[in-house]
């Protein structure tokens, strides 16, 4: 029987914590400059680059496979994060 590898969970932890710390840092970095939409518009970009430069990384340095629904999620959560402080 093949045994699967588990993810360690504490790169999920700290992937997340990224992905919410980059929508709430946006939100406080642009509400000067920008309102609604842009902030959120931010959000998806900076976090889409820097969650896949993340994701990459750990390919290269631990192998396994890209996983482009980790990278989704976490760009849902910095969108999310941003737009509901945008909200409040």
């Amino acid at each position: 029987m093949k045994e699967v590898k588990k993810e360690n969970w504490k790169y999920l932890v700290v992937f997340f914590l990224m992905a919410l710390s980059i929508g709430v840092g946006n939100y406080f970095n642009l509400r000067a400059e920008a309102v609604g939409w842009g902030i959120v518009g931010m959000a998806a970009v900076i976090s889409s680059i820097s969650l896949a430069a993340l994701e990459f990384c750990k390919v290269l340095i631990y192998g396994g496979s890209w996983n482009w629904k980790r990278v989704l999620v976490g760009s849902c959560v910095a969108i999310l994060s941003s737009g509901l402080l945008c909200i409040i």
